[in-house]
């Protein structure tokens, strides 16, 4: 046979389903801050990957440039009655004369394109900013600890309560009380 609950325990269950509801509505809030953390995540993460590949193809250009900085056009032939000399580049006569010096490079009669540098001027993606994130966790953390406290504090003050209920009652009625004899 089950026992009978008495009014104090009622008010006990009734406080303790209170903290859990009051808990249950924390943890969708929980949830919610970490899902918008972690789509944060996520954006910064893509942002992060592009630009990973970005560098990668740089990397790939500066070690091709690394590797061969100038491109051999052909070789120079003195032109007739002249002191100039001239090259064929790309189906066309150059003339020594005519061509700059930041753009060539002799060597003997060898003649060579100096090949671009390639540049990388990209600024790498920041990071994403969680401080947000973690002052709403840090904030939700708090509004829990305060609900746990509060709870015990209830709980306690009840029993305190009852206690001094007790002790009331046995102190207002001093004649009932063990030991008085007429």
């Amino acid at each position: 046979m089950a026992k009978k609950t008495t009014a104090r325990q009622r008010d006990i269950a009734r406080l303790a389903e209170q903290y859990q509801s009051q808990l249950g509505s924390l943890t969708s809030e929980y949830e919610d801050v970490y899902q918008k953390k972690q789509s944060a995540l996520q954006s910064g993460g893509a942002q992060t990957g592009e630009y990973a590949k970005r560098l990668e193809e740089f990397n790939k250009q500066l070690a091709a440039y690394k590797e061969n900085p100038v491109t051999l056009l052909g070789y120079m032939k003195p032109v007739k009655k002249s002191r100039d000399y001239s090259f064929t580049e790309d189906g066309q006569t150059r003339y020594l004369s005519q061509i700059n010096d930041a753009d060539y490079l002799t060597e003997g009669l060898a003649v060579y394109r100096k090949n671009k540098m390639p540049t990388f001027t990209e600024e790498a993606p920041a990071s994403a900013d969680l401080s947000q994130f973690e002052q709403e966790s840090a904030a939700l953390e708090e509004k829990k600890k305060s609900l746990g406290e509060g709870f015990q504090r209830e709980v306690a003050e009840r029993k305190a309560g009852r206690m001094s209920a007790v002790g009331r009652r046995s102190q207002s009625r001093p004649m009932l009380s063990k030991g008085v004899t007429l």
